[in-house]
Formats: C-alpha cells, structure tokens, sequence
C-alpha cells in the first residue's frame, strides 16, 4: 500500500471543506513567503509541523523549490485528518478515521490540486451511495442524490504520502513540537 513513498525516508522517534481551507490558506501563505526564497536555495532548512494535507502541501512546495524540509509529525503515520489506520489483528482492517471524502473543489486552486493527485493516481472517484434514514425504523431509507466525491487511494494518507515523496523532504513520526517561552 505504499508504493508511492519510501518507507527509508521516514524515522521513528520517542519523543476536508477543512481540507480545501486548510489547503488554499496553506498555498497562500507560502506564495507569500517564497517571495523571498531563491529557487536554488538548498542550504535553507524549513521545519514544517503535521503531515495532514496542509502541513504535505507547505513541505512539497518548499521542497520543490530546493528547501530541505524536516515534517514533524505526532502521530504514529503520515496523513493528519486524512489518516488511515489499519487493525493490529490478524484481518487487518483498514479504515479512514478523518476525512471520509473531498467534495467537489469550491476554488480553482483546490481544483488544480486535485487534478494533480488525480494524474499522480492518489485519488479516485467514489461511486458509493449515501442514503438518509430517518429515525423511525418502519420507514424507507431514500438514497441521496449522487454528488462529486473523490477519495485517497490506496487509502486516504495517500494524498500525503504523494505530496511527502520527494527528495528534499523527511518526515519524523510519533514526534511533538514543545513550545518553550
């Protein structure tokens, strides 16, 4: 399931609408930002807090702009609110626990973005059926109309897994930014 990324970069240390939101402020800050930075700047080292769809977004664009970028991620895996988690059992279920879908993009710029993930095979369009029910059992269950939603593949990190495979990036799991004043 990871064959978009190499397992070496990572490093194990003790120590959604959201999604388009996060995304386009994310973009709009940097574009601001690398105002200043040279496009052959590789001895600039960037450290980028969260591998969720912003925080991948940030490291991708810096990195491919030759920033060396260090991700710092609490969590045991890549993916923030897209995450995807897998049962230490012997079946070993797979299940998305944040964002479920991305909806169809409201601005230009996440359209953009998506198209990308789309032609990197990060996403796929979801065809499953949503239906409402209403509380009294007796009644019919009414299927939703079919609307624009597309989803992580293999599973929902894949969009960040995508975004972090790169050469000027490393990412360091299970590891907490401590603010000190």
């Amino acid at each position: 399931h990871q064959a978009h990324h190499d397992e070496s970069k990572i490093k194990r240390s003790q120590s959604i609408s959201m999604i388009s939101i996060s995304f386009t402020v994310t973009l709009t800050i940097l574009t601001t930002m690398l105002v200043s930075i040279q496009t052959t700047n590789s001895l600039l080292r960037v450290a980028v807090l969260g591998s969720g769809i912003a925080g991948s977004t940030a490291a991708r664009t810096l990195a491919d702009r030759g920033v060396h970028v260090t991700v710092f991620e609490a969590g045991h895996g890549i993916g923030g609110r897209t995450s995807t988690r897998i049962t230490r059992d012997h079946f070993q279920y797979q299940f998305d626990h944040g964002a479920q879908y991305i909806s169809k993009p409201k601005t230009a710029l996440f359209k953009d973005a998506l198209d990308q993930w789309k032609d990197n095979g990060c996403v796929k369009e979801w065809s499953g059926n949503f239906c409402t029910a209403g509380r009294d059992p007796n009644l019919d269950v009414k299927v939703d109309e079919k609307k624009e939603r597309w989803v992580g593949y293999p599973a929902m990190n894949s969009i960040c897994r995508n975004l972090l495979d790169h050469e000027n990036i490393t990412v360091q799991l299970e590891t907490r930014a401590d603010a000190r004043y």
